[in-house]
Formats: C-alpha cells, structure tokens, sequence
C-alpha cells in the first residue's frame, strides 16, 4: 500500500507547493527543506525544515522522515545531494549529475552537444578579449554567468566593444551568439526509469528574459500544420536523447529555439516541473505535477493529452494588482503562489485562459 507515505521536496517555492497539493491528491504527505523561513509552500506540507543546504546534520534529518526526495529547483549546492545519495541513495529521484549539467550553460551545451543535438555558437569566457574576437567574427552576443542564472538574470547584452562589462574574479562566464530564431517552445516530459510521457508542446513568449506566456497548441503565423508536426516530431526526438542519457525520475522540461526554416537548437534544460507546463494543470487530463509525482512512487504515467486550447499567463511582480479585473472570466483559472511581498519581476502566479471553443 503506497497510502501515506512521504515525500521530501529540496526547495519551498511555488513548484513544491504545486508538487504538495498534486500529492496530497495521491494521498501523500510532504515535507519540505527549505532555506526560506517563510516557503510559500508551507500551508501545503506536513512539515518544514529550514537550513542552510549545507547542514548535513539537517539533510539527515529530513531524508530519514521521506521515503524518496525530489527538487523543486536546481539551484541546490551540488554537495547536498552528493550527501543525500551517499546516505540515502535509494530515496533521491533527481541524481547530483543531471543538477551538474542544468546549473551550468557550459555543461548543459556540452551534454546536448554530445547527444548530436544542434547548439548555437558560444565559448567560455577567459577574458575581455576573447569576448572581442568572438564578438567581431559573430556580431551580437550574450553574455550570460555560466551559473544562478535564470528569468534574465546575470546576462548582458552585447551589441558593441565600447563598454564592455566588468567580469567578476572567480565567475565563469558563456557568451553565446545572438540567433535570429522564430519562437521559443519547451518539450515537458515526465520520465520513470524507462517510461517517458510528453505533454503538449507549447509556443513560450518572452520578455526581458522572463516567461510571458506559454500558448497550447503550437502553431506560429507562416508555418503549416505539417511544418508544425515535423518540428514536435523533431523536438520530442531531441528530449528523448537527454532523457535516456540522465539520471532521474520525475518531470524536467527542455526549451529550444525554432528558425524559420525549421532548424532547432537546445537553449537549455530545467531538471524539474517547469513555468511552461503550468498549463497542464487546466488545460490537460493529467497535469505535469502529478505525473511528477506518480513517477516517484513507481506509480503508472497517465499519457497527456490536451482538453482544450489555450494560454498559460504569469503574473509577475505589480501584475497583481491587477487580478480582480480577471476574477469574473468564467474560462479563466487563477493559481497564486501566496509569496510575502511584490518584488520586480517576481513570479507571483499565473492564470490558465481555456478556449472553449
């Protein structure tokens, strides 16, 4: 009987709390390892811990009270889940080397290079000048921190050598070549062992680095209903290779760059639920968390399928105060995440619109 058992989330933010409430449907409970002392996601759980992820003694602690552990972000010291699959390897879902390879963009384009799948041109940055020579043979470029990057943070744009940007001692840097692409699309996938479940692939628009929308099903103006399937065919193919070249049990999401002549190229890899599969939980038969969630306790996939067309919206920072304008919109579903202030270009939920057409 699998009725009871425990979960234990590495992280507090809005997935653990969608991860928490996915469960509890299942009928498990949740604890989470939270460096927050206020995690969103604690009104969900059966209990919180709160330390630094460095704190062995309190890794322990945690991984002793969960029968198995997942992330909920991949911003976790590698040396945490090191400790917790030494100790306690039959619990960890997520493995130390797949968080190894989405917390680092050098890695992460080396791992998709290795697989045969398309990159755009980038190098590490040893310093100014090597930015300028690939600068002059590339023209316009990003300079992106190799690590804790993320919603358009700890990235430059460079469209001149006249100021150049101050490198910080001991960062790691990537600058990449600026593409000239169409759209943006993520492949969601939940894997267990050997089983891979695809949701739908959405159309992802951006803004100053940070998800805007994620629209279900892809299409895109110019391209044909048949250019559109060989591109899913093609994205899903892509996924399919670093699924079976990971270590890992639950959801995790690529996003890709889509040209206009069809060509794609990896972007980057989330090992956990992602921003753009928030659609699934209205939009599907069976939702990215669940299916998460199901992969971890051995439990079988649901194959997705999409119910209706429509949109994923983030509501990020001042948009909140703006929501009592959406409450009456019947084919509207609101999700808030309950973090403690509004910050700029915080995610503080999002809302799914359904087409019931």
């Amino acid at each position: 009987m699998f009725f009871g058992k425990t979960i234990g989330i590495l992280g507090g933010g809005q997935l653990a709390k969608m991860m928490s409430v996915a469960a509890s449907k299942l009928g498990f409970t949740t604890i989470i390892f939270s460096e927050d002392i206020e995690p969103c996601s604690s009104e969900h759980v059966k209990k919180v811990i709160v330390a630094p992820f460095t704190y062995t003694n309190k890794l322990a602690e945690f991984a002793k009270e969960c029968d198995f552990i997942t992330i909920e972000t991949e911003n976790i010291p590698a040396m945490a889940l090191e400790f917790l699959e030494t100790n306690f390897s039959e619990k960890v879902k997520t493995s130390s080397s797949f968080i190894g390879i989405a917390q680092n963009r050098l890695k992460e384009k080396e791992f998709a290079s290795s697989l045969g799948i398309p990159i755009g041109k980038y190098i590490k940055v040893e310093d100014k000048s090597n930015i300028k020579t690939f600068f002059e043979n590339n023209g316009e470029c990003i300079l992106k921190t190799a690590t804790e990057g993320y919603d358009g943070k700890g990235q430059t744009k460079i469209k001149n050598l006249e100021n150049l940007p101050h490198l910080k001692n001991g960062a790691e840097y990537i600058l990449e070549q600026k593409l000239d692409f169409a759209f943006e699309v993520s492949c969601v996938v939940t894997k267990q062992k050997n089983n891979l479940a695809f949701f739908p692939i959405p159309l992802n628009i951006h803004k100053d680095g940070i998800l805007r929308e994620s629209i279900v099903p892809l299409t895109f103006n110019g391209f044909t209903t048949r250019k559109i399937h060989s591109i899913e065919k093609k994205v899903i193919e892509y996924t399919k290779k670093i699924a079976e070249n990971i270590q890992h049990d639950g959801t995790f999401a690529v996003e890709y760059f889509v040209f206009q002549n069809g060509d794609i190229f990896f972007n980057e890899i989330a090992p956990r639920p992602h921003n753009s599969g928030h659609f699934t939980n209205d939009l599907c038969n069976i939702s990215q968390f669940e299916n998460h969630i199901r992969a971890i306790f051995g439990l079988p996939l649901i194959e997705p399928q999409l119910l209706y067309h429509g949109k994923m919206v983030n509501i990020i920072g001042n948009d909140i105060n703006d929501i009592e304008k959406l409450l009456d919109k019947p084919n509207l579903k609101l999700h808030l995440y309950n973090k403690n202030g509004i910050a700029l270009n915080r995610k503080l939920g999002h809302y799914n619109i359904i087409d019931f057409k």
